[in-house]
């Protein structure tokens, strides 16, 4: 019996389903909305790359904008 199948965590991890990627896309619109950056509308017409992007520079910012006072 070959164990190296056994052995490689590449195959034996486990993978996110469509579910958790919904919720998690529902949480970053959340995040963003609540970030006060874009109105409801603008955020739900974002695609995933644009949204985690917008999301990542918005908390930078607001990182930042924290630090400043």
């Amino acid at each position: 019996m070959a164990t190296s199948a056994y052995r490689n965590k590449n195959l034996r991890r486990p993978r996110k389903t469509a579910g958790q990627r919904r919720q998690r896309m529902k949480n970053h619109r959340r995040r963003l909305l609540a970030l006060g950056v874009l109105d409801e509308a603008a955020i739900n017409k974002l695609g995933s790359k644009e949204l985690r992007q917008t999301l990542v520079a918005a908390e930078q910012e607001a990182a930042r904008g924290k630090s400043g006072l």
